[in-house]
């Protein structure tokens, strides 16, 4: 019998984690596929746990941990195009004012994390003589004048 310390874990950032679940725990971000293993019984949809940045394996709804050393490591050597540093995050605190929480949050889908990316790397643009904003390939998007609105 195998050890799970001794499992071998392989990583798809592009794999059809669909194929696998049809659900994925709330505030998670569905990465690709991984498997445990040779054998493709072990594989499963990889998900990324935004909360606790944890990396778990997801079959029909039964959530599976991973050794994060190891799935960091697949991940790093999976030879994807992507950038390995939009999946490994780290959790830090920052303070932001009302207005810019409701932006972040729109960039982000309601996801305040993911709209400082979005806003960070410059993949939109904002004016405020049009109060207009916009992502790429999207509807511009509305502002409001009155900034002590609520997330």
């Amino acid at each position: 019998m195998t050890h799970s310390n001794h499992e071998c874990l392989t990583a798809d950032q592009h794999g059809e984690w669909r194929l696998y679940t049809t659900t994925i725990p709330a505030e998670s971000t569905p990465i690709g596929t991984v498997s445990r293993g040779e054998d493709d019984c072990n594989t499963g949809a990889l998900v990324l746990i935004n909360a606790t940045g944890t990396y778990v394996q997801v079959n029909s709804g039964e959530i599976r941990s991973l050794d994060q050393d190891k799935i960091i490591a697949a991940l790093a050597a999976s030879g994807s195009d992507g950038d390995l540093s939009e999946i490994v995050l780290k959790r830090v605190n920052v303070m932001l004012d009302a207005e810019s929480l409701r932006i972040a949050a729109h960039l982000g889908g309601g996801n305040i994390s993911a709209g400082i990316r979005v806003a960070l790397r410059g993949n939109h643009s904002w004016s405020f003589e049009k109060e207009v904003h916009a992502l790429p390939a999207a509807e511009p998007v509305h502002q409001r004048q009155n900034t002590s609105d609520q997330i």
